[in-house]
């Protein structure tokens, strides 16, 4: 028999031919799920960048926080110090004008 008509190789050609129709198909996929896995990584790549940049940020707005709460505690301090100033030289705060008198406020002293 010649081998072109031989029906066991002809069955083999075709039975090769269809695995590799089928390799051939399965590369296309692979390439394709490599191709999103890319993608993927990219847009991971992106996400951990943007948490780096708010950690970052959040560091930072952490220090400006203690600064502020230090800032806060100083002001009021001071505060109680100016309330207990005037009780003992008898200034009523609330009794200030509104308006200065060359630049300095006009205070009313309680007698």
């Amino acid at each position: 028999m010649h081998p072109e008509t031989d029906p066991i190789l002809l069955a083999l050609k075709a039975k090769v031919h269809n695995i590799d129709t089928k390799i051939d198909s399965m590369a296309t996929r692979l390439d394709r799920l490599m191709a999103r896995l890319d993608k993927y990584n990219t847009r991971l790549d992106g996400a951990k960048r943007c948490i780096s940049d708010l950690e970052d940020g959040a560091t930072i707005l952490a220090g400006k926080m203690s600064q502020i709460e230090r800032h806060f505690a100083v002001t009021m301090a001071k505060n109680e110090d100016l309330e207990a100033r005037s009780e003992r030289n008898k200034i009523c705060l609330a009794d200030m004008a509104e308006s200065t008198n060359m630049g300095r406020p006009e205070i009313f002293v309680k007698a």
